[in-house]
């Protein structure tokens, strides 16, 4: 059942109004998607007459002249996607859209939502995980500065050292182990994932080339996640460019490095129970 988006999904989204609902197992395996009351409200309000023609199969409504596709804003990226939608044969009323795995097609059990922001037709998808963070006021939408953990000179030391100092660094929210990090650098034979070719220069310290240690998932979640985010599978081993471009390049340029970093970890998300859009919207 569709559910308008509460005033704290408002926020985090940067929408006026919007709606969202679970993608069922049967919708997924016919790759189309119904749009349930308050989600349809949203998408009749805001496309008016552009849809009243969509009615029937892709191909009967191009047979009429009309045009069955209808443009999106895909969260978290921005991108433009094209969706069909359309009124169902024989039932004029029940409006759906059509899932398309190239550009978007959440699996079963996970939200999908469509949102109106900045005058444009957004659609999106987020885990149960997201949704209820965000309900609950524990995730909310802020600079990446906020985020992510500081981009300390001497917690990177440590991590380059020989052997790593055995301290334990700690926060009010977060600790981070420098001798893991250290052992992430080791597995990643001190390679950076994001830019392996970028020149960097020998640690005094080590011999080995210095890169630091990022964690993907920002440590400042850890209050809102029961499992240690301080693991050598959420440890990101980058360069000093590619560490300070996570943190303070604008996030258009950095959604493919963070899909690159997110696409070696499956297991990771699997097991958090996050997707990857959940991911990349925490540094949005």
């Amino acid at each position: 059942m569709g559910k308008t988006f509460s005033l704290a999904m408002r926020d985090y989204f940067g929408a006026t109004n919007g709606a969202y609902s679970v993608v069922t197992e049967n919708e997924y395996n016919k790759n189309q998607v119904t749009f349930v009351g308050p989600e349809q409200e949203v998408v009749e309000r805001f496309l008016g007459d552009k849809i009243a023609n969509n009615h029937g199969s892709r191909d009967e409504i191009l047979e009429t002249g009309h045009n069955p596709e209808v443009q999106f804003r895909k969260y978290p990226e921005g991108d433009n996607i094209s969706l069909t939608v359309s009124y169902k044969t024989g039932r004029p009323r029940e409006l759906r859209y059509y899932l398309r795995r190239d550009s978007f097609k959440p699996k079963p059990g996970e939200n999908w939502g469509v949102f109106v922001r900045d005058g444009e037709l957004w659609i999106c998808h987020f885990s149960e995980w997201l949704r209820a963070k965000i309900e609950a006021g524990l995730v909310v939408a802020s600079g990446r500065s906020v985020l992510l953990e500081p981009d300390d000179d001497e917690f990177q030391d440590l991590v380059n050292s020989a052997p790593p100092g055995k301290v334990i660094f700690t926060n009010t929210r977060w600790k981070r182990d420098p001798t893991l990090s250290s052992k992430a650098l080791l597995d990643k034979k001190h390679c950076c994932e994001l830019y392996p070719d970028f020149a960097t220069f020998v640690s005094k310290s080590t011999g080995k080339n210095y890169q630091e240690a990022h964690h993907l998932i920002p440590m400042r979640q850890q209050a809102n996640i029961t499992e240690n985010l301080d693991s050598l599978d959420n440890i990101c081993v980058l360069s000093p460019y590619a560490h300070r471009k996570l943190h303070h390049a604008n996030f258009d340029i950095i959604i493919p490095d963070l899909k690159k970093l997110i696409s070696t970890r499956a297991s990771l998300l699997e097991r958090l129970s996050l997707v990857e859009d959940d991911v990349i919207g925490l540094y949005r």
